[in-house]
């Protein structure tokens, strides 16, 4: 079995042995109420050859469910997620599951050192992955290397966003606040209108007021202008102004292509009735 096994668990018990990423071959030894599992370093031997306590890497003990009759044996991911997965031999009316986990923020850091030495060195790589270090706060000591050399390369609202973000786990508020306020100079009206979600996302509504309420400023003929008006009167119903909230929403389907109207008409009506 080829795995980048991290961790194995069943139900509320966790198995804190840790295998290393390789190809492992997977034994699975039958008894009166349980399986042991072996994963044995040898994934070229043949299946009849059981192997040593010196060959097996991982050993665990797991209980099998009772499904629907299978006529053919199988291996399968029963349940998949963003950070494990479930497989299961399947056979009859056995099946022996098991849960796989994996360290993702690790296995995307490695990847991206390793991806930094080289074609992506040289494009959007040290920001992208300063940006994924920021979004999972993790890493973020070698993330701000990354975003100065990326900044070192060449000014964006992109990097110089990430840069702020870094400021601000670490606490530098001031810091921070200056070089978001350099990154907004830069800025296009959809990275504003994406800044200003941020900030309603996080709690701040009377910030994102401002950041849109700039975008519209700063953007007045832009194909997306509606959209702009919109996320404005989203954010001063966030922040309780009904008044102001329909003022803008309305303002926005007079910028509106027909296919938006009953969106909006809706809207309006929400507020109306509250």
């Amino acid at each position: 079995m080829s795995s980048g096994l991290s961790s194995i668990d069943k139900s509320t018990k966790h198995y804190a042995t840790q295998s290393k990423s390789a190809s492992y071959g997977l034994y699975m030894i039958p008894g009166e109420n349980e399986f042991q599992l072996l994963f044995s370093r040898y994934y070229q031997s043949w299946g009849s050859n059981a192997p040593s306590e010196d060959d097996i890497v991982l050993k665990v003990s797991v209980n099998p469910m009772t499904i629907d009759g299978r006529e053919w044996l199988s291996y399968d991911f029963i349940e998949r997620g963003s950070k494990s997965l479930t497989a299961a031999l399947q056979w009859d009316t056995v099946s022996v599951p098991f849960k796989i986990a994996y360290d993702v923020n690790k296995i995307v850091v490695d990847n991206a050192r390793a991806e930094l030495k080289g074609l992506a060195g040289f494009g959007q790589g040290y920001n992208q992955a300063a940006s994924y270090c920021l979004r999972n706060d993790y890493n973020l000591e070698e993330a701000m290397t990354w975003i100065d050399q990326s900044i070192g390369a060449g000014k964006s609202f992109q990097n110089l966003s990430v840069k702020s973000g870094l400021l601000a786990k670490q606490g530098k508020k001031e810091a921070s606040d200056e070089v978001m306020e350099e990154a907004l100079t830069m800025a296009n009206g959809n990275q504003l209108n994406q800044y200003g979600y941020q900030l309603l996302g996080a709690g701040d509504a009377k910030g994102a007021i401002e950041i849109f309420s700039m975008n519209i400023k700063k953007n007045p003929d832009h194909p997306f202008i509606w959209g702009f008006t919109d996320s404005l009167g989203e954010a001063y119903l966030a922040d309780g102004n009904k008044k102001m909230a329909l003022k803008y929403y309305k303002e926005a389907k007079t910028k509106a292509p027909e296919g938006q109207y009953a969106y909006l008409d809706g809207v309006i009506a929400g507020i109306e009735a509250m």
